[in-house]
């Protein structure tokens, strides 16, 4: 009932409801994975940066499980930072072998790596062809062929040539 009552409050975008019940429960969610996972849910869909809500949550528990793991993931994505993106590397250098073979977590990892890649070529100031390069690979592996072609039509904009070592980056 409290998960339900959490996921509500999420879809509502019912911050106050939502943080009231987290204080109420918080003895609690060490213990319960799935009140645990449904706290991260809330405060990854709740506006107002509340995703750091969510990130600082999931340092609080000691073996998550994949539904969890799964979740912080789609938290770095949202947020698409360095600390986002140094978490999601630490986390997926972590989790058990076993987890390699659970695809919605894999996707989950290479979404939130790849927004925060994004966001760092995004921010930098100077782009070499390198740069972009290694960006169009990751839309590619990420099976976005619309993000390369933009990116690659915004590098001839920028006044950057492509070569032939551009496909190898």
């Amino acid at each position: 009932m409290i998960t339900q009552a959490l996921k509500a409050f999420a879809h509502l975008g019912d911050l106050q409801r939502g943080i009231n019940m987290h204080h109420t429960i918080s003895s609690r969610i060490n213990n319960d994975s799935y009140i645990f996972a449904s706290l991260i849910h809330f405060y990854n869909h709740i506006k107002n940066n509340q995703a750091y809500k969510a990130m600082d949550l999931s340092n609080e528990i000691d073996k998550p499980n994949d539904v969890i793991i799964i979740l912080l993931f789609n938290t770095c994505a949202q947020l698409g930072t360095t600390e986002a993106s140094n978490l999601a590397k630490r986390v997926s250098k972590t989790i058990p072998q076993l987890f390699y073979s659970n695809l919605h977590l894999l996707t989950s990892l290479l979404d939130a790596l790849m927004k925060c890649a994004q966001l760092l070529f995004d921010r930098s100031t100077r782009k070499a062809l390198s740069m972009y390069g290694a960006t169009m690979n990751g839309y590619n592996k990420d099976k976005n062929p619309s993000k390369t072609l933009n990116l690659f039509y915004q590098m001839k904009m920028d006044g950057i040539e492509p070569n032939f070592y551009l496909d190898f980056c």
